[in-house]
Formats: structure tokens, C-alpha cells, sequence
């Protein structure tokens, strides 16, 4: 069983495409609109169905998704 797994489970997250950071177990406690909140590091990766802009269908992987973006 592997740490995303674990965090995964211990945060009642169903999504198997949110991966915990493997050089970042961390997790730092921070203040937000003055409420206290616990914070993880994760990203979510998956593989497209279909592309975002034209609505090309993803076939053989054909379409790939690039980049990240910090959400809070």
C-alpha cells in the first residue's frame, strides 16, 4: 500500500487520480480567510477523453494533456 494510497483513504478521497507527492508526505498547516486548514500537496493526472478546445475524441492517446495548475 503505497502513501497516496493512505493519505487517500484517511481523507475519504474516492479519486484514484489525485497522487500524493512522493518527495512531499507533508502536510503544513495553514491559515485561509482565518480559518486553520490542513494542506497536502497532490496532483491529479489523468487521461483526457476528449480534447478541451475542438472536442477531438482521444483515440490511441492521441491527445496529451500538458501542465499544472495550482488549485486551492
Amino acid at each position: 500500500m503505497t502513501h497516496s494510497h493512505i493519505i487517500r483513504n484517511s481523507l475519504n478521497i474516492k479519486d484514484e487520480n489525485i497522487i500524493f507527492d512522493v518527495n512531499n508526505y507533508l502536510c503544513i498547516e495553514e491559515k485561509i480567510k482565518g480559518v486553520n486548514y490542513l494542506v497536502y500537496q497532490a496532483t491529479l493526472t489523468y487521461k483526457p477523453k476528449a480534447c478541451h478546445h475542438c472536442g477531438s475524441v482521444n483515440e490511441n492517446y492521441s491527445i496529451t494533456k500538458n501542465g499544472t495548475k495550482t488549485s486551492t
